[in-house]
């Protein structure tokens, strides 16, 4: 369900007000200065993640404080989780957002985003009101005139810490030193300090977080061994840690000179965020070497850029309209090959089976009918021949002649093989699709069908949804992979260059850029064994 933003801005210069008008997918809307927020707001007394309006099960639309430093308020009122209506009035530092609900579920909600402060009152009574505004703006710090003063709230200060001290000695109770809100994860440990930290008075060491976590972030070495809260900030209103800022990422991995600690010439790259100076996308493609190396190519780089993988494919031949089927003709669309994982992210690999053998046969004979030979290696295709025709041979022996005569069996089997096999190698059913090298194997006379080796992940750094862009956003494959349509060539690499994700994932477009939305950072252990300490029962107490 989309949200439709609306922003006006008044252009000082120009004397004018601007509106900008923008369509959120999704039901959640992140606000803040932040580049991956839906709206961005920027100034003072707004926070990099500052609040979020989400729509509910039931229709209803819920504001939520992200623990920013400044503060949220609806209607005048102090805010930290509330349930809006229509017309409610946020204000979020110098910004007063609206939000117009629609009469029906299935209508757009919109939210109007305008700036209190920085516009020109254009009549008296506006002048009024903004200086009456600004008063009580101002008098919210004037403690000179108050009673708490800065002498009564330095005695005040005083008290509160002695009381705490003496209440911090007598009572085991540590909660009320906590510095803030844990994360949704690690609510479970609100009463039990002791679970991170381990060390008074000192910093979560790695060790108490590896306790729960089975990941291995860094490879320890010489260089640097980073600590996990040096990224992941608890007690900060996070409900999520593994939700980082681009910053988070970049304090570190900015400047790319260097890749293992090898000077490398590919990384030669200084990278602060997603649409403005990160580099193309590198993918992996195959040499024609013996060994079928791999290595990483940029999508920029035509020079090198072709997809070397032994293997024949036309794009453009399969994707016809009543492209001829076992059926008659038929439509055929980039799904009927290409199918995406259990999780809806990643490709799984093209199969013979699952997908060639409908309409790319193996028949041999027609004495066989119908029946193919295995889509295995040349030597357990000859073995199945030879036990095929020997089979036929003896049943019907009487009808071919053969019936007492083993050698005139033997040479009837012999022929058939290798007509069969020059009807299979030679005759372009194999070499339809697969590259043939027919001196490999020429003292048994067979050739030697090259192994495709097609690659799994071709964005071996990254991570990326199919489903999510498919199913939800409903993008067709070729608003992505443009120039699948009219591709001839195998060597063709089809895959969206970063100008292409950039038109969504930028400041313009609206969606996600930090660094996390793409890439995963820690290395996770498949094999992990859990240990059982506790029952539920005994995790609800304690709480």
């Amino acid at each position: 369900m989309p949200f439709e933003i609306v922003t006006k801005r008044y252009i000082r210069e120009a004397r004018a007000e601007e509106t900008r008008r923008l369509k959120v997918e999704g039901k959640i809307v992140n606000i803040g200065t932040g580049a991956g927020n839906e709206i961005q707001l920027d100034g003072l007394g707004v926070s990099i993640n500052h609040a979020r309006i989400e729509k509910k099960e039931d229709n209803t639309y819920e504001l939520t404080d992200l623990g920013s430093s400044d503060e949220t308020y609806v209607n005048n009122n102090l805010v930290s989780k509330l349930i809006l209506i229509d017309n409610d009035e946020i204000k979020i530092g110098s910004y007063v957002l609206i939000l117009k609900l629609p009469a029906s579920p299935e209508e757009i909600p919109t939210i109007l985003v305008s700036q209190i402060e920085g516009i020109e009152p254009e009549t008296p009574e506006d002048e009024r009101i903004l200086k009456e505004s600004k008063i009580k703006y101002v008098s919210r710090y004037q403690l000179s005139k108050s009673i708490l003063n800065k002498t009564s709230l330095s005695i005040l200060g005083l008290a509160i810490i002695v009381i705490l001290t003496i209440y911090w000695i007598l009572d085991d109770d540590t909660e009320a030193f906590s510095p803030g809100k844990l994360s949704d994860a690690h609510t479970q440990f609100n009463k039990d300090c002791g679970k991170c930290h381990t060390i008074a008075w000192e910093i979560v060491p790695n060790n108490a977080c590896l306790e729960c976590h089975e990941v291995n972030p860094h490879k320890e070495n010489e260089h640097f061994t980073p600590v996990c809260v040096q990224c992941h900030f608890e007690h900060k209103g996070n409900p999520v840690l593994a939700d980082l800022d681009n910053d988070s990422c970049t304090q570190c991995h900015s400047e790319l000179l260097t890749k293992g600690y090898i000077p490398s010439s590919t990384y030669h790259r200084y990278i602060t965020d997603f649409d403005s100076d990160h580099p193309e996308f590198a993918v992996l493609v195959r040499s024609l070497n013996q060994n079928g190396d791999t290595a990483r190519v940029r999508l920029n780089d035509q020079k090198n850029l072709e997809d070397k993988t032994p293997i024949k494919l036309n794009h453009d031949v399969h994707l016809q309209p009543g492209l001829r089927g076992p059926n008659g003709p038929e439509n055929l669309t980039c799904e009927n090959c290409h199918n995406v994982d259990a999780n809806g992210e990643y490709m799984l690999s093209i199969e013979y089976e699952s997908h060639c053998s409908r309409c790319h046969t193996l028949e041999f004979d027609l004495r066989f009918g119908d029946e193919v030979v295995p889509h295995e290696t040349t030597d357990i295709v000859r073995d199945f021949l030879n036990k095929s025709y020997t089979e036929y041979a003896v049943k019907n022996s009487t009808r071919l002649g053969l019936a007492g005569d083993s050698n005139a069996l033997r040479q009837w089997v012999s022929l058939r093989v290798k007509e069969s096999e020059d009807v299979l190698y030679r005759k372009q059913k194999c070499g339809e699709c697969h590259i043939l090298e027919e001196e490999a194997l020429i003292n048994a006379g067979l050739p030697e069908v090259v192994k495709p080796k097609i690659p799994e992940r071709w964005f071996p750094h990254s991570s990326f949804d199919h489903e999510l862009h498919a199913k939800n956003l409903n993008l067709s494959c070729d608003s992505c992979h443009m120039d699948v349509l009219t591709s001839e060539s195998t060597t063709d690499v089809l895959l969206p260059s970063i100008n292409t994700c950039i038109e969504c994932h930028s400041s313009k477009g609206g969606a996600k850029t930090e660094c996390v939305f793409c890439h995963q950072y820690h290395e996770r252990n498949r094999n992990v064994t859990i240990e059982v300490t506790e029952s539920l029962e005994e995790i609800l107490e304690r709480e």
